[in-house]
């Protein structure tokens, strides 16, 4: 087990009567602006609540954000999680000098990663100046700032093991909350979320962000944390919730009739196959009869949806699209046509020889790529891709040198739950060979929390041997 007098505190302030005294300001303010907009009045007030949590206890904080990543899309949310984020940053800034020690070791553990991410967003505001509609550029490398910066607190604040699955709790949660959000009648109005689905397939479940790809990827990871949280939490009614978070994401799954979403399902099973060491015979069991009765429930109750699963390109002319990316790929291969500009240089590319079935998404209705490797392959070039590439394998390295630390130092449950870690991250970067969402913080989220759990496994590894 971790020495836990080794964690550093969490306590940025000696004393509490900084934020008593910001607490009362913010609660006078958030009573004033309830009286002019409710909306904005409600913000205040939650991030009144919100204020002594992050600032007394960052990880805690952290965990109580992760779910709001999942309804970031909604006009009435929009605004919620990025002030949560803003005051997660400040809280670690101010915490920084009582965890300079933690984040001196971590930069130095991970000194190859930091620099490519930090490499990687840089080219990527460089391809603003090269960019043909540099407006729509500047519109978008900042969320990929605002992505890498997320990853960055939440690798550094989580030391303390007893967080780790707190955190992958909380993006369970933000799972089903998401889900549940689509199922409430009229709650979700797809325009002004930015879904891009067509309206005769309205009748596909968008959750919290009005496209069922969106929703899909973030099921499938989610289910996998929730099976790996019974290694973690064994009690009857925690593994009974688990259970049925498990069911009703895959319930979920298969209403979103994502085809990413299906294979990035598939993948993360033959993911899970490959690590389960010793439950292999009982993982194949539960997921044929899974996918047995998903089948059947997909094929009875809604036909629609299994013929969708079995035409591969209908809807979002997604392989033209991957045609047009591979077209500007080899007109810029090192630089790209710039962040953000596949939409605004797509046209350019349909009069080039080969035949384009769906000219509509491109020309009339011109969307994204629909991948976000191929994506990044067309706005930052060989060089922008490479380094995203390598990052996430980065990511993906060090939750495997997690789980296999824990298992040496047999802690079987902190490595079943980095096995199933490591499972939704594969799940989450499967599913973005359908989408693009290169900036989603769902990927950046998971990748951090691969990191964090590497660096308890070392101070794990430490303690053990300070104990000879």
């Amino acid at each position: 087990m971790a020495n836990h007098a080794l964690q550093p505190p969490t306590t940025p302030l000696a004393s509490p009567a900084p934020i008593a005294a910001a607490g009362f300001a913010g609660a006078l303010l958030a009573g004033l602006l309830l009286a002019r907009d409710v909306q904005i009045g409600v913000a205040v007030m939650l991030a009144v609540l919100y204020v002594p949590i992050v600032m007394l206890n960052l990880p805690l904080g952290l965990v109580l954000w992760i779910p709001l990543i999942f309804v970031e899309r909604l006009p009435a949310t929009s605004f919620g999680p990025t002030l949560v984020l803003m005051l997660v940053g400040a809280a670690w800034l101010g915490a920084l000098p009582m965890r300079s020690a933690l984040v001196g070791a971590f930069a130095r553990r991970h000194q190859v990663l930091l620099w490519l991410l930090l490499l990687m967003l840089v080219w990527i505001t460089l391809s603003i100046f090269w960019s043909q509609n540099a407006e729509a550029a500047v519109e978008d490398f900042w969320a990929w700032w605002v992505a890498g910066a997320a990853f960055f607190v939440v690798a550094t604040s989580f030391a303390d093991r007893r967080y780790l699955p707190l955190a992958c709790a909380a993006f369970v949660a933000g799972a089903v909350i998401s889900l549940a959000v689509g199922l409430v009648p009229g709650a979700i109005d797809r325009a002004a979320v930015g879904g891009e689905l067509a309206a005769d397939e309205a009748s596909r479940l968008g959750g919290s962000y009005g496209d069922p790809n969106f929703l899909a990827a973030g099921l499938v990871p989610a289910m996998a944390l929730a099976a790996g949280l019974t290694a973690v939490y064994r009690g009857r009614a925690a593994r009974w919730v688990l259970g049925s978070a498990v069911v009703i994401l895959g319930i979920g799954l298969a209403a979103t009739g994502s085809r990413g979403g299906l294979v990035a399902a598939g993948v993360s099973v033959l993911a899970a196959l490959v690590l389960a060491r010793g439950r292999r015979v009982e993982l194949g069991a539960l997921v044929a009869l899974g996918v047995t009765v998903t089948g059947l429930w997909v094929a009875t109750s809604s036909p629609e949806t299994w013929e969708r699963v079995r035409s591969f390109d209908t809807g979002t002319g997604r392989v033209d699209l991957w045609t047009i990316a591979g077209r500007m790929t080899a007109d810029h291969p090192i630089e790209g046509v710039g962040i953000n500009n596949f939409r605004s240089a797509s046209a350019e590319y349909i009069r080039q020889p080969g035949r384009l079935q769906d000219v509509e998404v491109i020309v009339e209705r011109p969307l994204v790529a629909h991948n976000t490797y191929l994506q990044q392959f067309a706005e930052t070039g060989i060089v922008g891709a490479i380094l995203l590439i390598t990052v996430l394998l980065g990511g993906l390295r060090a939750t495997w040198q997690a789980g296999r630390r824990f298992t040496l130092g047999g802690d079987a449950r902190m490595a079943g739950l980095a096995r199933a870690l490591l499972v939704a991250q594969v799940a989450v970067l499967s599913a973005s060979i359908f989408m693009s969402n290169g900036y989603d913080k769902r990927i950046w989220v998971l990748l951090a929390l691969g990191v964090a759990m590497f660096t308890v496994a070392v101070r794990d590894d430490e303690a053990r041997q300070a104990r000879g």
